[in-house]
Formats: C-alpha cells, structure tokens, sequence
C-alpha cells in the first residue's frame, strides 16, 4: 500500500529541436524602434478588423483582445502549397466515399467503440439513423485539412526482421547507423546531407470534419500581413502571399445547401457553446452568409438550449420555438464528450433524424476520427475507394506513418516498434476534441502500463513530423513587448474544402475554397524541468534537495510571484526555508496573509495503468510520471494560494469598510475625508489589476498549449480548488465594494456641495443684513432731516 505524503504550499526553458529553418525574405530581428511601433499598430489594426478573441480571464462577452498572432508572414514553399490547395477536393471525395461505407465504418471503429463511450455514441447514433433510412439524403462538409512541411523523409516499412536489424545496428557505429537508416528506411538521417535542403517532403496531420473553424481568422490573417508588408515598405511580397477568401467560400457553401433545401423561410443554425471565446470567427461565418444573401437568417442556439427550443415536424422537419424551420445546421460545439449530457445526446439524435442538411452529418463526423485516418492509410484501403491510381498514388505521399495498436498481429508489431523507438512517434487518442498526444520517452513508459489494456484501442501510432523552423515575431497578450518575442516557429497550413453529397455518392459540389496559416513554437514537446539547467519559463524555479526520504525525493517549486509548493518536507524544513527566504523578499505580504495561506495536502502513488490525478483533494502519481507532472500540480496549487492573498487582502478590505454600511443604514455620520475615499479607491482598484490584469487565473498558461495531457491535469487541480468560481464571486465581492466606495465619495462630495451652498446662503444673508443696515441708517437719516425744519418752524 502507498504511504501518503505531504505536499506543502506557502505563499513566497524548454529545449530547441535541432530543426531545419526556412529561409524568409524579411531578414530579422527588425530594428528596435520600427519593431515597437509596428506591434502597436498590429495589435489595434487586429483589434479593429476582427483578427481577435473575447477576454476569457472574466468571461464578459464585451471584452476583446487581439488573437495571437506571427507579426511577419510565413514563408512555405509554393509548389507545395499548390499540390495541398489541389489534393483538397480529392480528400473531401475520400472522406465522403468512406461517410457512406456502413461495413467500413463499422469494422474500423469496432475496437474503439469496444473502449470509448464517446465513439460508441455517435456510432449508435448513425446506426440508428442508417437503420431507420436518412431522412435528408445530403450531407455538407466544410472540411480543413492541416499539413507541415517534413524534414525526415520516406515512409517506414516496420517488420519484426528490420526492427530488429535496426536495433542491431544502433549499437555499431554512427557512420554505419547512418547508411542503415537511409538504405532500408530512405529517411534522410545525414546531417551533412540535410543541410542541403530545408525540408524532405509535406505530410497530412489530420483531417478535420466537425468545427473546423478559423475560415475568417485565415481571412483576415492575409489582410493582416498585406497591412503588415506595406508598413514595412515591402510592397513587392504583397505578390507572394496567396489570394484567400475562405469565409466566402465556407459560407457559399452553406448557402448552396441552404439554396437545396428549398424553402425561403428556413434558417441556418449555429450549434455553439454557452460562451466563446472565438467569438469573432463564429461571427465572421454569421455576418458574411447575411453579407451574400441578407434574406437568409442565422440563429445561435447551444445544446442545453435545442433540449427545450428543437422538435421534429409532421415531415420532419427541424422545428425552432414551434414555428422556425432549420434548413442548414453548422456544428461549432458537439465535438468532445464533455459538450453532451444524456439530454444533449438525444437533441444530437434529434437532428439527424431531422430533414435539416448537417454540416456535418454523423457519418461525417465518424469519417473525421483518428481511427479511420489510421485504417485509410493501411496499404489496400486508399484503392478500395478509388479507381483512379493517380489519385491514390497522391493521397498516399502525403500519409505519414499511421499504426493501430489493437490486439492483433498488427497492433502487436506496432506496439513494439513505439517501445524499441519511442522517439520517432506520436502517440494520440482516437477520441474526438484533441489532447493528451504523448512524445518521445513518455510513449515507452505509458504504453507499458497498459500493454495489456484493452485501453490500447484507445490510441493510434503515428509517424513524428519534424517540420522546418524560422525566426518570426510571435505576438500574444501576455508577451506583446518587442522583448523576446523573436521565436524559432514552425508552420503549418490547413487548406478548406467544401463538399455537398448525397448517400448515393452523387457529389453535387466540391471544391477548395482557401487557406489558413499558423505557426507553432517550435519547442521540444519532451523537456522536462531540471534544477539549474532548463525550467518551463523565467517565472519558476525546480529545486531537487540532495537527499531523498524512504526513497521518495523531495522537491520544491519557487514560483515568481512568492508562492513555494514543497514536496516530502517536513514542517521544520519547511519553516526554515521560508525564514531563510525572507532575506530575498521584495514587496512582502503582511504576517496575516501568509499564514492564511500556508496549508498542506497528501500524494501518493497511483495503480499501475493510472494517470497521475486529483482525487477527495488527495494528489496521485502516475508510477511513471516525470517532474512535469507535479510542476503541473503545483502551478495549480500556487494559483490557489495567490487568489487566497487576495481573498484575504480584499476581506481585510471589507473589514475596514465595514463600519460604512452601519452608518449608512442608522444614519449615523460617516467619518471618512475625501482624502480616505480617494485611497480606498486605489487599493480596490490596485487589487482589481491584480486580479484581472496583471494574472492568469482564468486563463491557461502558454507552457500547457503543447502538453494536451498536462492540461487537463492543470485545469482538473484548478477546478477542484474552485479558481474560477472564487475569481467571479471576487470580482463581484469587488463590484459591490466599487458601487459603495463610489455612494461614499459620491455622499462626500454631495455634502461638500451642500456645506459650499451653506456657505453661499449664509454671505447671501450677511449681503442683506447689510443691505438692510444701510437701507434702515438711510431711512433714519431722512428721517432726522425731515424733522429738522419742523424743529426750527416751530422755534420761529
């Protein structure tokens, strides 16, 4: 039995891939001055024309922010950038032909049914309606298909002999190493060799045929860096980048089918989540379809909302409110198990038992999983579905290596293959939404703890792609200084295709319709976290103490803002290294809020098999996790501990203003200048940067973008201490204070307007005594005068 042990919290760079690089017609870095000018107008011209996120830090839907964004654009090679554009339609064709195959679909997706109940929904589903016959016999895709440039070339042929053949001859020397690789896989290992080309060849990554979003971002993205050359004084690219209008074409798209529904009244409908923070390409879709045909209307609706709002018509029709007829429905949401409770399954159901043309339909959906991208690219399966050999020749250059891991003589193989050499794979999940892709020595380790799983089904081998780097400016709200945004990226194109069909294979549409660019960092997905030597940002510090207890090291984590997570220590150790770090404290909280927050918590080690996760607030190890995996826990845990300062600071806060609603409500007089106001102001304010500005409570560090597994550990941690919940009932905490401080200083100043009218009152009063002094001592005066010459009458 595992022996719990103490992880203590108080409050107190990845490697490079050894990549080839692009060469790129903007030489950088550019000079420091004409650099930050041109952030600055980058970030607002982005802001202003809809290259832009909402705020997720509060989740206000009228916050914005600019989308990250590479400030100069990328360079790739044009003739294989063409042949990707080209090869669109004929993979839309192949996605459709395999939506359509009832056998194909079955016998590939059955050993990841047998494991994942997200895949055996929708397979349930489509079974359903393929059982009952389709109501709407056409399906719409708009699909995007992502490729990267590949510096490691040829396609692996593994058997049992040459793996074993390779292991052999790793141990000889490098130069024979070499010759074997390049003669028995063609993979161009020479480093002499690859300095001579930047790039071997372009591999397919994944195909995406539900949500594939970012068809306005790839829009604007072009017009971006036309606006960005042109600053520049670089007019003559301008030439060079490819003409893109993919939201004109995705929304075409929709319209057409729109058209082939035929009725003028019905609308198209976005299935979207509650809040979103790619508002901007969602809207994008939206306002252009009202752009080319104003007559059509879009509505919105979320899944929880069709439970209530959706219902089948007399000929099945897609009923909104009991009146609005769906023509077209556009998947934004619905593609992760976590979007669907027993009530949004049966709304999914629903409409695809509906008449509504689906973008995309169900069989759509399944033709999209990584399962069936691995059994297409098994030697046979291409040509099932094409007679023409030129058209199958083309899509298998551009498969990478793909391998199930199914209990078969070919999963087997492939399994030991991913053991023996880890390093020249990816390991990913066949479940939809994304995460969770496992790399390089962590493929050995996890794949030995569930050799003999049926979890294996759950995951596919895939070839690793080592595309080519480049220097580009890499420009995000948290880093969008000119300081240490020239980053090694790496690019990757998805290229949109649309397609209409029917389930007799009669295509009625297809084509390419643009293109979008990203870049990624190129950073080592491996790189763990060593003392003295590499750290996952400048914000942390691992320190592994020399000696460990009963076998278990003892760690801690520094992290920038003052917040310490030790591991295996003891109260003691503890103290004595917070009192040793008081000589290095900067701008130190008060004695209270420290010991508010200074808590402890139990870890111990999972079941083999396990991941490492949170459970009744006790952390468990995998028995192969890495430094990572505690870094991950402990960011999440010193993200507890700095809102704790602030709870604590903002219900000091309270506490000193406490006595203002009792005065308030007795209507005692508040004893408070206008100087107190004024500074209780700042300090709300000041907390309120903190909170909202100057942190990223709400939001999910950039360290975790690559690290999909490392991810949901950090947001399961940060769900379980409740960070965004404690954020919002802060942030209203703090509303609350702000309209009182506000009623003070407004009350304040109210009775400084009223003492200065007093005060015009009173001189007013002092002007009339005056007036009436003189007027009563000039009336007195003529009076006097007037009684004079009787006096003297009456002497005579």
């Amino acid at each position: 039995m595992n022996r719990r042990r103490r992880v203590s919290y108080s409050v107190m760079e990845s490697k490079i891939n050894k990549q080839m690089c692009l060469s790129s017609y903007i030489k950088v870095p550019l000079p420091s001055g004409e650099l930050e000018e041109l952030i600055e107008k980058a970030q607002d011209w982005a802001i202003m024309h809809g290259l832009s996120i909402r705020e997720n830090t509060n989740l206000r839907k009228d916050s914005m922010q600019f989308a990250p964004f590479a400030l100069l654009p990328s360079a790739f090679p044009r003739l294989q950038f063409q042949d990707a554009c080209q090869i669109q339609t004929v993979l839309n064709g192949l996605i459709h032909k395999v939506a359509h195959d009832y056998e194909f679909l079955r016998e590939t997706l059955a050993p990841t049914i047998s494991v994942d109940p997200f895949t055996r929904k929708l397979f349930d589903i489509y079974q359903t309606v393929y059982k009952e016959g389709f109501t709407q016999k056409l399906s719409l895709g708009l699909f995007r298909s992502d490729f990267m440039l590949n510096t490691v070339c040829g396609n692996y042929n593994y058997d049992e002999s040459q793996e074993k053949e390779l292991d052999r001859k790793s141990e000889e020397k490098e130069e024979e190493m070499k010759a074997a690789v390049e003669g028995e896989t063609g993979e161009c290992y020479d480093p002499e060799l690859r300095k001579t080309k930047s790039f071997c060849c372009w591999k397919q990554v994944e195909i995406n045929t539900i949500a594939s979003g970012m068809g306005w971002l790839g829009t604007v993205a072009t017009k971006f860096h036309k606006f960005v050359l042109h600053e520049l004084g670089m007019k003559n690219l301008i030439e060079y980048l490819p003409e893109n209008n993919a939201i004109e074409g995705l929304c075409c798209g929709m319209l057409e089918a729109w058209r082939m529904y035929n009725d003028p009244r019905a609308v198209i409908l976005f299935v979207v989540e509650e809040f979103s923070t790619n508002i901007s390409d969602q809207r994008g879709h939206e306002f252009e379809i009202k752009r080319l045909n104003p007559d059509v209307k879009v509505v919105r609706r979320t899944l929880k909302q069709l439970t209530i709002q959706a219902k089948l018509g007399s000929k099945k029709e897609l009923i909104l409110n009991d009146s609005t007829v769906v023509a077209v429905v556009y998947y934004r949401y619905g593609y992760s198990p976590e979007h669907y409770t027993e009530q949004e399954w049966k709304v999914r159901l629903l409409i695809e038992r509906s008449l509504a043309i689906k973008s995309p339909s169900i069989q759509y959906h399944l033709a999209g999983t990584k399962k069936v991208q691995q059994a297409l690219a098994k030697s046979g399966v291409v040509e099932k579905f094409f007679q023409d050999e030129k058209n199958v020749e083309r899509v298998r250059n551009i498969f990478t290596g793909l391998y199930s891991l199914d209990f078969d003589e070919d999963g087997n193989r492939a399994f030991e293959m991913a053991v023996r050499n880890p390093e020249r794979f990816v390991l990913k999940p066949q479940r939809e939404g994304g995460g969770n892709n496992i790399y390089g020595s962590d493929i050995k380790k996890f794949l030995i703890t569930i050799k003999n799983s049926q979890e294996r089904n759950a995951w596919i081998l895939m070839d690793r792609i080592y595309p080519p780097s480049q220097l580009n400016y890499a420009i995000t709200v948290k880093d969008s200084s000119s300081n240490n945004i020239l980053k090694e990226l790496t690019p990757e194109v998805g290229i949109f295709g649309v397609i209409i069909g029917d389930d007799k294979n009669n295509i009625f549409v297809n084509k390419q319709v643009g293109h979008l660019f990203r870049t990624k960092k190129a950073d080592s997905n491996e790189g763990g976290l060593m003392a003295g030597a590499a750290v996952c940002d400048t914000n942390v510090i691992h320190a592994v103490p020399k000696y460990q207890v009963e076998n278990e090291p003892r760690e801690m984590f520094f992290f920038r803002e003052g917040t310490i997570v030790m591991w295996n220590t003891t109260d003691l150790e503890c103290n004595n290294i917070l009192e040793m770090l008081k000589n290095y404290e900067e701008n130190s909280y008060s004695t209270e809020l420290l010991q508010a927050e200074s808590e402890i918590m139990y870890y111990t080690h999972a079941e083999p098999g396990k991941r490492s996760h949170l459970k009744d607030g006790d952390i468990y190890l995998a028995s192969e996790s890495t430094n990572l995996d505690k870094y991950t826990f402990s960011n999440a845990i010193s993200q507890s501990v700095k809102l704790g300062i602030w709870e604590s600071s903002l219900d000091h806060y309270i506490e000193s203003i406490e006595f203002v609603t009792e005065d308030l409500k007795t209507g005692r007089k508040i004893k408070m200048t206008r100087e107190q106001v004024l500074r209780k102001q700042g300090e709300l304010f000041a907390l309120r940067h903190h909170i909202n500005l100057s942190s990223d409570l709400l939001d999910t560090p950039d360290f975790y973008w690559e690290r999909d597994e490392l991810e949901n550990l950090y947001q399961q941690t940060c769900g379980y201490f409740a960070i965004s919940k404690r954020t919002r009932v802060m942030n209203e905490k703090i509303n609350h204070c702000v309209e009182l401080v506000e009623l003070l200083s407004s009350h304040l100043s109210d009775r400084h307007h009223v003492r200065l009218e007093w005060m015009i009152i009173v001189l007013i009063m002092v002007e009339v005594a005056f007036e009436l002094f003189h007027y009563l001592d000039r009336y007195l005066e003529k009076e006097e005068l007037e009684q004079s010459p009787a006096q003297r009458s009456t002497a005579e």
